[in-house]
């Protein structure tokens, strides 16, 4: 697709507009997330949190 320029090329005598063949290419990055089991005695969380919901941190051993 030609894209003429605002302003003519140094070397264009003036008046004459000068025009660029451009292909434009797009990526589309996928992103998932995953859900593995974990066994309890290598889930913890925080020691004050009453609940997996109420806590601030969680991790796996």
């Amino acid at each position: 697709m030609p894209v003429p320029l605002l302003a003519p090329a140094p070397s264009a005598p003036m008046g004459s507009l000068v025009t660029h063949d451009v292909t434009i290419v797009t990526t589309r990055k996928l992103a998932q997330a995953r859900v593995m089991g974990v066994p309890p005695e290598e889930f913890g969380i925080e020691r004050g949190a009453r609940s997996i919901r109420d806590c601030n941190a969680s991790m796996r051993r």
